[in-house]
């Protein structure tokens, strides 16, 4: 069982909905890690609602663990093949963020597609 699991409509203005989701995380880790986690949450699930073609929705998972949080994004999008693309003038920032933040990711592609990282997790700060 997740600590936090929500689903939210596939459209823009559930990018901070999700961001205010995380923070419920306050208080089980550091302050520092909650900002990098609600960066990361609005990177991935942004890149869902732009690329999962007739996804109605997106689900979002974090799994606090003793040494990891691992955070998933699933939509029923086409799935993709991670690439180290360079972002463009437009945008394409939100996989390179992950890619430079995370301990490490990847991509579950099936009936549904789920977009997976995972932070080392370290010690809460007073």
């Amino acid at each position: 069982m997740p600590d936090l699991a929500f689903r939210l409509p596939a459209v823009s203005d559930s990018i901070p909905l999700a961001r205010g989701e995380v923070d419920r995380l306050a208080g089980e880790v550091d302050e520092e890690q909650l900002e990098v986690l609600r960066l990361l949450v609005s990177e991935m699930v942004s890149n869902s609602i732009r690329h999962a073609e007739g996804s109605r929705s997106v689900e979002v998972r974090v799994r606090l663990g003793r040494r990891s949080i691992r955070l998933e994004v699933e939509d029923r999008g086409p799935g993709f093949r991670p690439a180290r693309a360079a972002p463009s003038a437009s945008g394409g920032w939100g996989l390179v963020i992950v890619d430079r933040l995370a301990r490490r990711w990847g991509v579950r592609s099936g009936p549904k597609t789920t977009v997976w990282l995972e932070l080392d997790r370290y010690a809460k700060t007073a």
